[in-house]
């Protein structure tokens, strides 16, 4: 089975430049933010929370 998983580039807000991606399968957005941390989030209000404000 193939896995799919979304991605995109950050471009404004507290994580701008960072990367996105959602796992569809897994049902987990992982950032990769400019300064080389990687946070994976299990629930959308965690991820939302991160990228509007940098805390999660």
């Amino acid at each position: 089975m193939m896995k799919v998983v979304n991605g995109f580039d950050v471009t404004h807000g507290p994580q701008k430049g960072a990367r996105a991606e959602l796992d569809q399968k897994e049902r987990a957005w992982t950032v990769w933010t400019t300064n080389g941390s990687v946070r994976t989030f299990k629930t959308l209000k965690s991820y939302v929370m991160f990228m509007t404000s940098g805390r999660g």
